[in-house]
């Protein structure tokens, strides 16, 4: 059991610095998007993929039109299903902390076009924009 532990050990520094390799910039800025653009970019026929990412409970309850739930439980290969032409705006309620891996996670999987909605679902609401049940 002590020789696989630091064998695993070496293995790993070895994937992660291919990853790097592959991949030097492996930690991009979160780019945010605040209510009032997105608004006026949907307004404007503006093709986006508007993402909530809430559990699907939260989401039947209440969500961006137009949004389609794909929850931070989902597997990654959920998210790789995203168009990668279009934009993509991921939203939910929680804090910036919560949703930056999937923000990461597409960013890595080749996605150009990420934003966050700065706010969540709670300042588009405040807004007193629509949403869809």
């Amino acid at each position: 059991m002590r020789v696989w532990v630091p064998l695993c050990v070496v293995l790993a520094l070895g994937l992660v610095r291919l990853a790097s390799a592959e991949h030097p910039n492996t930690t991009w800025a979160l780019q945010t998007i605040d209510v009032e653009r997105l608004k006026t970019l949907l307004d404007r026929g503006q093709r986006l993929v508007i993402v909530d990412v809430r559990s699907p409970d939260e989401f039947r309850a209440g969500h961006i039109p137009g949004a389609r739930s794909l929850s931070l439980d989902e597997p990654g290969e959920k998210f790789r299903e995203l168009p990668r032409r279009e934009t993509i705006v991921l939203y939910c309620s929680c804090p910036m902390s919560e949703i930056g891996p999937a923000y990461q996670f597409l960013r890595f999987s080749g996605y150009p076009r990420v934003l966050v909605l700065h706010g969540g679902l709670a300042d588009w609401i405040a807004r007193g924009y629509a949403v869809t049940k």
